[in-house]
């Protein structure tokens, strides 16, 4: 996964997952890679989004669509 983040939450999990000899997984990359690719699991998430609010208050830069794409945006 690209650990490139303006955010510094993706960094912080990678490098403890490295640290524990674990795997971490960007939810919202994959959610986005698989749309992006259009594959049969991005379709199918795709059917299934209803956007939900997030919190306006954080006064962060997005740019790499983490918010568009997030987990929370569809449901199982």
């Amino acid at each position: 996964m690209n650990h490139e983040k303006s955010i510094g939450v993706d960094n912080a999990c990678a490098n403890l997952a490295i640290k524990y000899n674990m795997l971490y997984i960007s939810a919202y990359q994959v959610i986005k890679e698989n749309i992006c690719n259009k594959t049969a699991w991005g379709k199918k998430l795709q059917a299934n989004r209803c956007d939900k609010q997030l919190n306006a208050n954080l006064n962060v830069a997005d740019n790499f669509q983490e918010a568009q794409y997030s987990a929370v945006h569809y449901n199982l």
